[in-house]
């Protein structure tokens, strides 16, 4: 074997030693974070989680509550009262 090819496989297994190893680092990183995202019922002792919840309440600029806390069919109600209020007497024409 000539004297270049040795050298470059020489080169080439060292080259490919290494880069392994670099991207085995990254597939070591990649594969505990993914466990720690989708299974975080295992790494519980690691860090302290709480969960906060708020729901504020919408107000329309004519003071109509639209969500409250009995139930999401205020909304309909509040709308209706809303076009009610904007329209009054008239009549909206009809969609032919």
């Amino acid at each position: 074997m000539p004297s270049f090819a040795k050298a470059l496989e020489t080169w080439n297994r060292r080259l490919h030693y290494y880069l392994g190893l670099y991207f085995l680092f990254f597939l070591w990183l990649f594969s505990l974070t993914g466990l720690m995202l989708n299974h975080q019922q295992w790494f519980t002792d690691l860090y302290d989680r709480h969960q906060v919840s708020y729901d504020p309440e919408i107000r329309t600029p004519f003071g109509v509550t639209l969500y409250n806390s009995s139930g999401h069919d205020d909304v309909l109600v509040a709308v209706a009262r809303l076009v009610e209020q904007a329209v009054g007497d008239r009549r909206l024409p009809a969609l032919d």
